[in-house]
């Protein structure tokens, strides 16, 4: 049995109950994963019946030996106050309820608390006596799309071990572009939940920084899919810091963000292999091709570099966002 990453959506809500006296609730949404004592939360939204957050979590779903999904996460409905927060109501998510085709627009009824249960329905009577038009408490989420895991990356292609280097401390996998001084990989969260996803990889064996200049071509990606763009230097995943004898810039556009960073005297990675420049891509949905995400290499090399993360993904079963991995858990 192995697992992938589910990158949610939470979108909004609408008929969040009156619990203060004074004012209407300051709801946030808690996430939880079974078996993980921590938990994440979107930010509260003040005083709003209807609140939209449309905030982005990662986290790691299990899979069968037949490939179906199998976590099912708890999202809960808090009420921020000055003092304690008091939760509002409940709901369970599980992927494997849902097809692909209903995975842009979800809707999770929310279970009231016990304890605010009847004030719950006096305000629903009441709006509905007033000819208000009224929908029940109800969470709406969105699944964005599914990636292989790292673990079940390095469990397909640790294997073939001259072709796919594996680095478990940076949680990251890299592969050598053939005839090129270029290495590709993929980098992952160590966290079973996170703010943001893998990134891309792209690093420069030569240190001849004219001759050589390394970027993305990225295809295309819908706007709702995208967050804010990310800072540069966040710490929610597994990034390699800079040495002190490395300079690094970045570029931000919609959500997604090109980092770079090089270094004059080079930097060691994984079996020693030694690189003078990294390019870092974040941001990527995984409602993206991720299959379609390719290098450019430029001037000595060819303008377009074709060599994409395709024959990674494939090994693992990844047939596009939708993927339930059929053929990764089957080898696993």
């Amino acid at each position: 049995m192995g697992d992938c990453i589910v990158q949610l959506k939470v979108r909004r809500a609408v008929s969040i109950p009156k619990i203060d006296l004074l004012s209407e609730s300051d709801p946030y949404v808690v996430l939880r994963v079974p078996g993980v004592e921590a938990t994440w939360r979107t930010v509260t939204i003040q005083d709003e019946p209807n609140p939209v957050w449309d905030e982005f979590f990662f986290y790691k779903c299990k899979l069968s030996e037949e490939g179906e999904f199998q976590t099912s996460i708890e999202l809960e409905v808090w009420d921020e106050e000055l003092t304690t927060d008091r939760v509002i109501g409940t709901t369970q998510f599980a992927l494997a309820d849902f097809s692909p085709e209903c995975w842009s627009n979800i809707a999770l009824p929310i279970t009231i608390a016990e304890r605010w249960r009847k004030k719950a329905e006096a305000q629903a009577k009441r709006s509905m006596d007033q000819g208000e038009e009224y929908s029940p408490p109800t969470l709406f989420v969105s699944v964005i799309g599914t990636l292989p895991s790292f673990q079940a990356m390095q469990q397909t292609l640790e294997p073939v071990k001259e072709v796919v280097m594996v680095d478990s401390m940076q949680h990251a996998l890299y592969v050598p572009i053939a005839g090129t001084p270029l290495l590709v990989g993929l980098q992952y969260s160590p966290k079973p939940v996170s703010r943001e996803g893998p990134r891309v990889l792209l690093f420069s064996k030569t240190h001849k920084y004219g001759e050589v200049r390394l970027d993305f071509d990225v295809p295309p990606v819908a706007a709702e899919d995208l967050p804010l763009a990310p800072k540069p230097s966040s710490t929610d995943g597994a990034a390699q810091e800079p040495s002190k004898s490395s300079t690094s810039s970045s570029t931000a556009c919609t959500g997604l963000i090109i980092e770079r960073i090089r270094w004059p005297k080079g930097e060691r990675l994984v079996l020693g292999i030694k690189v003078f420049e990294q390019l870092t891509l974040r941001g990527l949905p995984l409602s993206a091709a991720w299959d379609e995400v390719a290098v450019y290499c430029t001037p000595k090399l060819e303008p377009s570099l074709s060599y994409r993360l395709a024959d990674m993904l494939a090994e693992c079963g990844w047939q596009g966002p939708g993927t339930r991995f059929p053929d990764a858990a089957a080898s696993m």
